[in-house]
């Protein structure tokens, strides 16, 4: 079995895509990884036939593809690839439009609105006024986030108006798109939980802690990792939240309130090298059974 693993970008800039780490348990599994990356696919149409290539070659039968969407930027311009092979035929896990809801900040929160799934209060806005008397109305401290983004990047903390105010200048004046408001969530404690779906499971769940002098759980930027159990209403959140972003394999962040868990993020590609080392759990051999049960159903 042709087990396709399709990164959205070059290879030298795949590493948080887990392309490697995903195709090594394919092959322990006695299947071929197939690595593809989309700077190197090519659509073309012709004589009423839609002809692929990657790489310059013709592209093979491939039985499933994972989907690893590693990009920062706005999904919009990401919305043609998977569309254009599952044209083709190619089955695709999680494909569009799940990770463009999930890749989306914006559409995060409108679709968690529209789907009743609890969130920190929060508010859109894109000039610096309306930032500011978000702000107020939510009460201080803020979260402030941009539009589009991974790892922690585009996240910033005011806990003040005299903080607030140049760091709203500075992003309206730099990016055209809205700014995330966000309640920062106190009796969290810097803290929040990772949970781990696939094909509507919990595969592992950690909770994370942010560095000393920041508020970022995330473990790229020196979060750390623990064995979390999750609540049954934690869980039942976390399935949810995948479930309404149509996501097959995603990353749900969620955090502690006093009223219970609330949705932070969505994640369509989801790391899990430090989940792996904290739970023991294998996060790619659960992916890659599912991407087999999906070829062969």
């Amino acid at each position: 079995m042709k087990i396709g693993i399709l990164a959205f970008s070059d290879p030298q800039f795949a590493k948080y895509a887990f392309v490697e780490e995903i195709a090594a348990t394919i092959e322990a599994k006695g299947h071929v990884p197939v690595r593809l990356y989309t700077p190197q696919l090519a659509f073309i149409r012709t004589d009423g036939k839609l002809v692929i290539t990657h790489n310059g070659e013709p592209l093979e039968k491939i039985d499933v593809i994972i989907a690893r969407p590693n990009f920062l930027e706005d999904p919009s311009s990401h919305a043609y690839p998977a569309q254009l092979l599952e044209q083709a035929g190619y089955r695709i896990i999680n494909s569009w439009p799940s990770y463009w809801y999930a890749k989306n900040k914006l559409e995060q929160h409108v679709t968690s609105l529209t789907n009743g799934l609890p969130m920190a209060r929060w508010a859109i806005a894109k000039r610096t006024s309306e930032i500011m008397l978000a702000a107020d109305k939510i009460g201080f401290p803020v979260v402030l986030k941009v539009s589009f983004g991974s790892f922690g990047r585009g996240v910033f903390y005011a806990d003040s108006k005299e903080v607030l105010r140049p760091v709203a200048d500075y992003l309206t004046s730099r990016n055209a798109m809205p700014i995330i408001v966000e309640e920062f969530l106190a009796d969290a404690d810097r803290k929040d939980i990772r949970v781990f779906v696939v094909d509507g499971k919990v595969i592992a769940s950690m909770e994370r802690t942010a560095p000393p002098g920041d508020i970022r759980t995330n473990t790229s930027n020196g979060g750390s990792g623990a064995t979390y159990q999750l609540s049954d209403r934690e869980r039942d959140l976390a399935l949810k939240a995948a479930k309404e972003y149509q996501l097959e394999i995603g990353g749900i962040d969620l955090m502690y309130t006093k009223e219970g868990p609330v949705v932070v993020e969505v994640n369509a590609n989801p790391g899990f090298e430090e989940l792996q080392k904290t739970t023991n759990v294998s996060i790619a051999g659960a992916i890659v059974d599912y991407a087999i049960k999906v070829a062969t159903k």
